[in-house]
């Protein structure tokens, strides 16, 4: 008996895939109450980021962790879950509980309000993103950038993290066209390339 009980314990503390950001298997349909509560701002941020898997690579301020909390706490705000229910199937390689369920036109009235706001370039510079809205609103922040190379720096630190089609898709700079030679070249360059939706990104632009 104890060591049934034991092992049932065990089983219990195993930590889900779901901590990591990528869960293997089937895709679950929804994401476990307390695991959202977990990994929201209830826990210390360094505990938060640790959980949620973003790592401030490169951060250039200690308040990542309140920059994270304070965009999701704005993308939940205008959360809308049929909408995510529908997104869901067109984007089965993202597990559903990572789809919050933000219409893209008010994605990007928010994108252009928070370009605004100094701590827009911080959250640039988390990755990776938990959530694809914040995936997204990281696209259409790069398509806020005014220059050339700017974007391109950009973009190249942000296309490795691009995970589905539809972020993807739908990043589109105005910068790009600024210096259309030095655009093909980068374009050869990242269709090289090993990952698959940077590839996909190279033959779009």
């Amino acid at each position: 008996m104890t060591g049934k009980s034991g092992a049932g314990r065990n089983k219990q503390c195993e930590l889900p895939g779901a901590m990591s950001g990528v869960m293997p298997g089937k895709k679950p349909d929804v994401m476990p109450d307390e695991l959202t509560d977990a990994v929201s701002d209830v826990m210390p941020d360094e505990l938060t980021d640790a959980v949620s898997g973003v790592i401030p690579d490169g951060l250039p301020s200690p308040d990542g962790g309140r920059i994270v909390n304070e965009v999701r706490q704005r993308l939940f705000k205008m959360q809308d879950k049929a909408y995510a229910d529908f997104h869901s199937r067109l984007i089965p390689e993202i597990a559903r509980y990572r789809i919050i369920g933000v219409r893209t036109p008010e994605l990007r009235r928010y994108a252009a309000e928070f370009s605004k706001n100094a701590d827009s370039a911080a959250f640039l510079a988390i990755l990776p993103h938990r959530y694809y809205e914040e995936n997204n609103l990281h696209a259409f922040l790069i398509e806020r950038i005014g220059d050339f190379e700017k974007t391109v720096a950009a973009l190249d630190r942000f296309l490795p993290y691009v995970d589905n089609w539809a972020t993807c898709d739908m990043m589109s700079p105005k910068a790009l066209a600024k210096d259309k030679p030095a655009l093909k070249a980068k374009a050869f360059e990242w269709i090289s390339s090993d990952r698959t939706f940077t590839v996909r990104y190279g033959i779009k632009i």
